[in-house]
């Protein structure tokens, strides 16, 4: 049995991606660490809408070009977090 599937590209409703493994889930809320500035990092609240292989998408808490911490983000969160 063969199946055809057409699928229309949508432009218009673009989420921001990041890798899965930058999000840390802690107390039931995704977070991701962003360098806001060399070597001045913060904690922001993520909205993931889904996910796709190692990309989730976002609905919400960063913005297109912002750098995301991929290495070693949960020990800067450890210590943002005890701040």
């Amino acid at each position: 049995m063969s199946v055809v599937i057409r699928l229309k590209e949508n432009h218009a409703n673009q989420q921001v991606a990041v890798p899965s493994d930058v999000l840390i889930f802690d107390n039931d809320t995704y977070y991701a660490v962003v360098e806001e500035a060399t070597g001045n990092f913060s904690m922001r609240e993520i909205i993931p809408i889904g996910h796709n292989n190692n990309t989730t998408f976002l609905a919400g808490g960063l913005k297109e070009g912002e750098k995301v911490v991929s290495k070693n983000q949960l020990l800067i969160y450890s210590e943002l977090k005890g701040k």
